[in-house]
């Protein structure tokens, strides 16, 4: 049985998923972003100001949405360095896109049993809960791992990667998939603006996430949304991702090479010759494999993610 994961014949809408304004720490107004994400072809930006739950429902038109969500801070406060101090940056995406959503209080950072019954309480208020720049969080392993019902993860922050931090977080996807946690990836800007549009320091435009539907509304974003119909990209575009009969295909833009992980150590990537460009894959999938994810490197190092697929899910 063929199994379409990214189908071709779906339109593609490139949203950024992580965004702030000046209702937060951002220096550009949310009518600002709007427009500008616009001009650059987004049909979709999630306004995530800090710790606060904003109504934009009067920003959704035929050609864009804006998703309601915020980012909650947990921040270890009593370590006094701002330097050193480790947090949980949690995007929360309301799923129906409510105006008035009473948000529980924010809980110790020290507490993971209440961080998770934190999230929890998100899940059960309509939001889908996504983990943010673990790196940048100053998180390790121990810090993570026992996280539960995160819907997604963060794997490419454009702010970080503008202000010349680490963005390798696939690494911190790849343990949460193998310590059973089913999720998503995506990547977004986490752009405040500091710089203007245009300036090579602008943090805006380098994270996207792709959704994959027949339609642009809200409801049809978010569906996608829950669904993992989508995929994460600095450029490359992903035209399709099926897997039949035990091997996955995939069709891209233009690349120099094309990588399959798995939950083992076992790994498959085509390499482009010296001067050319690979543009699809297949690759057999073997019984120990568990979960499969594609990356998609360009050219100029951009790359695309998709997420990870389990495959007992298909068989």
């Amino acid at each position: 049985m063929k199994h379409i994961l990214i189908s071709k014949d779906k339109k593609q809408y490139v949203a950024n998923l992580h965004c702030h304004t000046t209702l937060s720490d951002g220096r550009r107004t949310p009518e600002e972003i709007r427009d500008a994400y616009k001009a650059q072809g987004y049909s979709v930006v999630a306004f995530s100001d800090h710790d606060n739950y904003f109504d934009h429902n009067d920003f959704c038109t035929d050609d864009f949405v804006a998703i309601n969500s915020f980012e909650a801070d947990i921040s270890d406060n009593i370590v006094s360095s701002g330097q050193f101090r480790r947090c949980y940056h949690l995007n929360a995406f309301n799923i129906k896109g409510e105006k008035e959503v009473k948000l529980p209080p924010v809980p110790n950072y020290r507490d993971k049993a209440a961080i998770n019954e934190y999230i929890a309480k998100l899940k059960e208020l309509g939001f889908i809960v996504m983990y943010n720049h673990p790196y940048w969080s100053m998180q390790v392993r121990e810090d993570y791992i026992d996280l539960e019902g995160c819907d997604i993860i963060e794997v490419y922050n454009n702010s970080v990667f503008i202000e010349g931090g680490d963005n390798g977080q696939e690494r911190v996807y790849d343990e949460m998939l193998r310590a059973g946690k089913r999720m998503y990836c995506t990547m977004a800007d986490d752009n405040h603006n500091e710089f203007p549009f245009g300036d090579v320091r602008c943090d805006s435009f380098g994270g996207k996430t792709v959704f994959l539907t027949d339609s642009l509304s809200y409801n049809s974003i978010m569906t996608a949304m829950v669904n993992g119909n989508f995929y994460c990209t600095t450029r490359p575009e992903i035209y399709e991702l099926t897997l039949e009969d035990g091997v996955v295909h995939i069709e891209c833009s233009d690349a120099v090479r094309i990588a399959l992980s798995t939950a083992g150590r076992r790994t498959k990537c085509l390499h482009a010759e010296p001067g050319s460009s690979v543009t699809q894959a297949d690759f057999v999938l073997e019984d120990e494999d568990v979960y499969f994810r594609i990356e998609v490197l360009g050219h100029d190092g951009k790359r695309a993610d998709t997420n990870a697929y389990f495959i007992e899910d298909y068989e």
